[in-house]
């Protein structure tokens, strides 16, 4: 069956010939090569675009999501939510919201959005997004962006709202399976450019593209070999 969705970066990632997984209705890159865990290890990019979002600004939306009762992270940080996902405060009034890896509670605030008071608006999201890790995404972030990424704080879960290689995006320290990482998101008409653009640097330091696989191993249904 084809897949309803497609991520932002899947053009970009297919002539790499990854082994692919549908996961919610998108194909994404469950492995690369035999060499996943090693390029992960040193540097590993993950598309995890894939994962459900929905956004809402407005003057009324901190109210709106706290009685959906999800609790509101501070402005440029973010907060997990209860049973997995997360939600991003970008503003004082707009947020992102993403579901756990098959969560269905952003499909449920999407639904509840459309019939929001006045003062809430939904956003819609067509993010690519990733995760960055490994022992040299110091390096990595040193090269492509001018923040310093050591001063941001991942027990305040604190969120940078900047340009990485010209690339306006969304980016602060988490963690995923246990491992540390970097979660980033940007516009998908950027997607592309931007994973070419990383990957490119990635290779230098030694890393590379990292199917799913790697940070969400209980998602197993190969869709080919």
């Amino acid at each position: 069956m084809t897949p309803l969705r497609r991520s932002p970066i899947h053009d970009a990632m297919a002539p790499y010939a990854p082994t692919w997984t549908n996961r919610d209705g998108m194909s994404v890159p469950f492995v690369f090569d035999n060499d996943d865990s090693v390029r992960m290890a040193q540097l590993g990019i993950v598309d995890l675009s894939f994962l459900a979002r929905c956004g809402l600004k407005g003057p009324r939306s901190v109210a709106w999501l706290e009685a959906q009762g999800i609790a509101v992270p501070d402005v440029n940080a973010w907060a997990p939510m209860a049973g997995g996902g997360l939600v991003a405060r970008l503003g004082r009034t707009e947020f992102l919201v993403e579901d756990a890896n098959g969560g269905t509670r952003v499909q449920q605030l999407a639904a509840d959005l459309a019939a929001a008071p006045a003062g809430v608006c939904p956003v819609l999201r067509q993010d690519a997004a990733m995760a960055l890790t490994g022992a040299a995404l110091d390096t990595l972030l040193r090269q492509t962006c001018n923040v310093n990424f050591r001063t941001l704080d991942l027990k305040t879960r604190q969120l940078a709202l900047t340009s990485m290689v010209g690339v306006p995006v969304v980016i602060g320290p988490g963690e995923m399976a246990g491992r540390s990482c970097y979660r980033l998101w940007c516009d998908g008409t950027y997607g592309s450019y931007l994973w070419q653009t990383l990957l490119g640097i990635a290779r230098e330091l030694g890393g590379g593209a990292v199917g799913m696989g790697c940070l969400v191993p209980e998602v197993v249904q190969l869709i080919n070999s």
